[in-house]
């Protein structure tokens, strides 16, 4: 039982790390784009 919540909190953390990552290099992505504009 413990064992699967652990299971369950790392695949939840990287998820979000995932997420935040994905989010972080569309944002520079967007700023790198909107100064060269």
């Amino acid at each position: 039982m413990l064992d699967d919540l652990n299971r369950l909190i790392v695949a939840v953390a990287w998820v979000l790390l995932a997420i935040l990552a994905g989010a972080g290099l569309a944002g520079i992505a967007v700023l790198i784009a909107w100064g060269l504009g």
